[in-house]
């Protein structure tokens, strides 16, 4: 497969656990909950700071880089982490 034929399998992958999962923004705010949850719960976060959504987003890419490094060769990591950066875009409040 060339780069454009990943690329759309990657975005029919996003569309269809967006259909399944529903929307993104409320997905990652809960997910971030969690974690934030289990950090302090853990002594792990300092005081004021929060886990965000962006930061679940992140966690989840770097663990989707680790199965790749790590394990046998699979497409569905690369949709997963190819996914994982355009959902952290979309969490992200740019200036421009």
């Amino acid at each position: 497969m060339n780069p454009e034929d990943h690329a759309k399998r990657a975005a029919d992958i996003l569309k269809q656990r967006g259909s399944k999962l529903g929307s993104y923004k409320v997905l990652y705010e809960q997910i971030a909950q969690v974690f934030h949850i289990y950090l302090e719960s853990q002594g792990k976060l300092k005081p004021g700071q929060k886990f965000e959504s962006t930061d679940a987003v992140e966690f989840l890419k770097v663990m989707k880089m680790i199965r790749e490094w790590l394990g046998d060769a699979d497409p569905d990591h690369g949709y997963d982490l190819a996914n994982y950066v355009f959902l952290k875009m979309g969490l992200t409040k740019y200036d421009k």
